[in-house]
This record gives structure tokens, sequence and C-alpha cells, in this order.
């Protein structure tokens, strides 16, 4: 009983030490450096910590604790250091995954708790684990045909923006974001995208079928490739900027809705949905191929799987060949064969990849190019007053975006416009017949005759009015951005044209 009394004895008091070494000196450790760690980074609070005086409220040097040795407490030992450094990982773990923007903030304060008290803390990982707060691909996949209305794309740099709304933050979605998302998923999804992307391109099709095949539209469009052939000499073989002027306006005489949209606004928006669908398939192949290139990292040599997989059938044995007749278990030789096929499935997206566009390309290829759509013969004729509807719909979303109204439908980019062009084009087979209206060459003349007559008139108005100098002052800036404009369809159809090769 004296014996198991002692132990009991034993055992509260040092229970008792520690509880006391922790709540009087680890625990207010800890809140200190991490205190001390937030206040030399976050920029608001620098000028705070410069105005404390050091000779009237001194300063502690809590490096001092970090590196003292373990500390011994009867049987049991304190490591100071190790507690401190559990705490901060734990925190910034934490904290980071509930407010995973603030990711940057954490990793300069681990970076530093390193360099001020010697603190190796643990890697998180965060945001990477996350998708970095983006979109998931399965839930734009299910739901593309809104994900295609709500974000606008930029070709070049392979980035989906949400149109602005009434939220404080919009979405965007790029390559980091769908190789995160296909490392979550599995590559298999790639396939899958593609596949729901032909079901909307189909109904696409069909809308876009109905429009062309409208009397209205039809016939002008029959009027104009007729009149332009018979005059294709007098007009030196370019599509006159007036009359596709002339074709939008005849447009917008048929009616428009509530929201002042004309029968070519909504065509228009109709390719620039098929042209963000197809973006956002160029996306998951090029997220897919950021996430094999760095899966294939771990292959040491790419050349012996080629080679191996050239022998015999095709297939590449290198594990599942060297294990046969070992007297391995079934299930190391099934683990082994496993592993060859995912090496070989790898360096075949690797080295192969798929190209998507051109399955895109054939499947509808051989569709509407018989003689039941006739009709869509003539959708090249089209584009000429699409671009001009397109140049004025970017200058408004332009000047809306740096008002800076929050609900206000502005955008930067909307390169979804001039991939469903030559999207189009290149299923119609209509590029060479595009080519001949020389309608940018066109264009480029058109605002040039225009500038001219402007810089006539600021000759001729030298002396006149404020007024009349600041109208002429407004006139040329518009006439400039709608040349930058018509500059930026011209190259990024020309970049889009690329895509679809014949």
């Amino acid at each position: 009983d004296l014996l198991q009394s002692g132990g009991v004895m034993h055992s509260q008091y040092t229970k008792f030490l520690m509880d006391a070494l922790e709540g009087e000196l680890v625990e207010p450790l800890c809140r200190e450096i991490e205190t001390d760690l937030r206040l030399r980074i976050h920029s608001a609070q620098i000028a705070q910590l410069q105005r404390i005086n050091p000779v009237k409220e001194g300063v502690r040097d809590l490096s001092t604790f970090v590196g003292m040795r373990p500390l011994r407490v009867l049987n049991d030992t304190v490591d100071i250091k190790a507690k401190v450094t559990q705490y901060l990982d734990e925190t910034f773990y934490n904290l980071t995954a509930v407010a995973t923007n603030d990711w940057k903030t954490y990793g300069e304060m681990r970076n530093l708790a390193q360099a001020r008290y010697g603190l190796r803390l643990t890697e998180t990982y965060l945001p990477v684990g996350t998708l970095e707060q983006g979109l998931d691909v399965l839930e734009i996949m299910r739901n593309i045909h809104v994900f295609v209305t709500r974000f606008t794309y930029t070709m070049h740099t392979q980035v989906f923006v949400e149109r602005p709304n009434s939220n404080k933050y919009v979405n965007t979605i790029g390559i980091q974001q769908v190789a995160n998302s296909i490392r979550t998923h599995g590559t298999g999804i790639m396939n899958t995208t593609v596949n729901y992307t032909y079901q909307y391109l189909a109904k696409r099709f069909a809308v876009l079928s109905q429009f062309l095949y409208d009397d209205h539209i039809r016939s002008r469009l029959l009027k104009d490739t007729k009149t332009f052939r018979e005059q294709a000499k007098e007009l030196n073989n370019r599509y006159p900027y007036d009359r596709a002027h002339t074709f939008n306006q005849e447009i917008r005489r048929l009616g428009v809705d509530q929201a002042g949209m004309s029968y070519l606004d909504k065509f228009r928006i109709l390719i620039t949905e098929i042209g963000n669908a197809l973006g956002y398939v160029r996306l998951i192949r090029a997220g897919g191929l950021n996430h094999v290139s760095g899966a294939v990292g771990f292959i040491p040599d790419l050349e012996l799987v080629d080679a191996q997989r050239g022998e015999g059938d095709g297939t590449f044995r290198h594990f599942g060949g060297a294990a046969a007749g070992q007297g391995l278990s079934m299930e190391t030789e099934d683990a082994l064969a496993n592993l060859d096929e995912c090496i070989e499935d790898l360096t075949l997206k690797f080295s192969q990849g798929t190209d998507f566009f051109k399955l895109l390309v054939n499947v509808f290829a051989t569709q509407l190019r018989g003689e039941d759509q006739a009709h869509l013969a003539n959708f090249y004729a089209i584009i000429p007053p699409l671009t001009i509807n397109f140049v004025d719909h970017m200058l408004t979303s332009k000047d809306q975006l740096a008002k800076g109204k929050r609900g206000v439908a502005g955008a930067f980019s909307d390169d979804g416009f001039m991939l469903g062009i030559a999207y189009v084009l290149r299923v119609l087979g209509q590029n060479s017949k595009f080519d001949s209206l020389h309608w940018f060459e066109s264009v480029n003349l058109f605002l040039r005759e225009e500038g001219r007559g402007l810089d006539r008139q600021r000759s001729e108005k030298r002396r006149a009015s404020d007024e009349e100098m600041q109208a002429l002052q407004l006139a040329v800036g518009r006439l400039k951005a709608r040349q930058v404009e018509n500059d930026l369809v011209y190259f990024t159809l020309s970049a889009a044209c690329v895509l679809f090769p014949k």
C-alpha cells in the first residue's frame, strides 16, 4: 500500500510539474513567438513594431528559450523547441485550411520562424490540395451550358474569368487548377469532358443551322455573296465595310429583345459559347499535359519505355516480364503488371497526347457538309458583320469595366468568339472562302480613310471652339480604340485558325 501510494504521489507530482511548465512557459512562449512572427510579416503592423522603444519597454530574446536543451522533469523530458514547432505547425495548417488565400503569408511566417528562431516547420502543401480555391472540373463538365455563358476566355493565357456580377469577387480557372483537379479525379475525366462537350456542341450547331436557315438571313447572305462575286474586280477582291455595316443595321431593324439585343447579337453569343466550350477542352488538355509532365518525372528513362514497347506486341512489360518465373505471389505479379500499365499510359499521354480538336472537327464535318445542309454554305459571308458587332460589343464591355460599376457585365477579353469562328469555318471547310473576302484588309483601309478625314477636319478647324475640338479628339480616340480592337480580332482569329489545321 505504501509503495502504491508513493507511485500515485510521484505521478501526480510529475503531472503537476508538467502542467505548470506547460501553462507558465510553453503556452505563453508559443503565443509570444506567433505574435512576433505576425508583427514582422504584416506590413500594416510594422510601423507599430518600429514605434516600440527598446530602452523603456525592453526587448525579450525569445530565441533563448527555443535554443534550450530538453529539460529533465523527474523521469520525463520536455523539449521546448519541439513543442513550439508543433504548435506553429498546427496553427499555420489550420488557419491556411480555413483561409487558403492567406497561404503565402503563412509560408513567409514559416521561413521567418526558421531564420529568426531556427524552427524547421513542416510544409503544409496548401492550397495545392484544395484546387487553389478554383472550380472543380467535374462541376464545370456537368454544367458546361452554364459555364460557357458565365465565363469569358483568354486564349493566349488559357484562363477563364467569370463575368462581373453582384458578388465582390469573380472566379477564375486556369491550367494549374485543372491540373490539380485531374490529379484528384484522374485522367479519365479528360475523355468524359470531350463527350460532354460533343453533346453540347451538337445542340449549339442545331441552333446555328436554324438561324442560317431563316429566310431573312439566308436571302441577305445570298444577295451579298452574289454581289461581291460580280463586283470583285471593282472592289479589288475586298469585301466592302459599308455592306457589312449595313447588314448589321438591317438585322437590328428586324427587332430587339427587352435587353436591346438583336438577332445578330444572339448569334454572336452563340458563336462565343461554342468557342468557350472548345476553349475549355483545350484547357483540359493543357492541364492534363501539365499533370502528366509532373508524373513522368518519376520515370527515370522514357526512351527505355518506348524501346521496350516497340518490341513484340507493343505492350510495355518491364516489371511484369521480369517477375515471371521468379516464384512471386499472385498479388505481387498483379501489382507489377498494374505498374507497367500505369507507366505505359503516362508515357503515351506525355509523348503523343490526344488531339481533341481534330476529333471534334471530324465528327461534325461529315454531317454539316452534306447537301441537306446547303444553307450553311454561306456562313463565311456573315463573319464581316459579326466582327463589326463583336468589336462594338468589346468596346462597350471595356468601357463598362473601366467605369468599375459592380454588377455591370464588362469584360477585357472574350476570345471564345474568335475560337468559335475558326472552329465553325474548319468544320464547314470555308477557310479559303473567308480568306477570299480579304475582310481585314478592307477594315484597315476603311479605318485609315476615316482617320484621314478626321485629320482634315482638325486642320480645317484650328480656330474652332473648344467644344468642337473636344468632339474631334473624342472621335479620334474612338477610332484608335476601334483600330486596336480590330487588330486584336485579326491576330486572335489567325492564332485560333492554327489550332484547326487542314
